[in-house]
């Protein structure tokens, strides 16, 4: 598995933030998915979502999910949904965990490594990027360089 140095970047971005059982985001973004399509707003890119660190007791987290769209809209922000014209992280690394058979622990941990012997630290939470390739899902773990060299 390669890690990747670069920025990440999309433009018109919906966000809902809500609160989940870790690691089950499916069900909230396709609902997510299906609001924005019923109101006429085309999605252009993959699935994105974050987690903040769990609650030990009821085993949910903060969820933050990202939608791409194709065009700039106008949205009463609150605290479940927001905006982006652009989001925008200059500086990263991504790796890619093409199989979702095996746990996701060891490819993060991979990429911790690398960034560790590149004497860089990396911002939490990551990026999870959910890329559909034939009826499945790979993934694109981005993490922003918090601190260290700059390329």
């Amino acid at each position: 598995m390669a890690v990747v140095r670069g920025k990440l970047e999309f433009q018109n971005v919906v966000i809902m933030h809500t609160k989940s059982k870790y690691g089950d985001w499916q069900d909230q973004a396709q609902q997510f998915r299906a609001f924005l399509v019923k109101n006429d707003i085309f999605i252009t890119g993959p699935v994105i979502v974050q987690w903040e660190l769990q609650e030990d007791e009821s085993k949910e987290a903060d969820l933050t999910i990202y939608l791409p769209t194709y065009q700039k809209l106008q949205i009463e922000e609150n605290d479940t949904f927001s905006y982006q014209e652009r989001l925008l992280i200059e500086d990263g690394l991504k790796i890619r965990h093409a199989d979702m058979e095996n746990d996701i622990t060891a490819t993060e941990a991979l990429l911790e490594i690398m960034a560790e012997k590149a004497e860089l630290k990396l911002q939490k939470p990551y990026y999870y990027i959910y890329l559909p390739v034939f009826q499945e899902y790979i993934v694109d773990i981005y993490a922003a360089i918090e601190e260290g060299e700059q390329p």
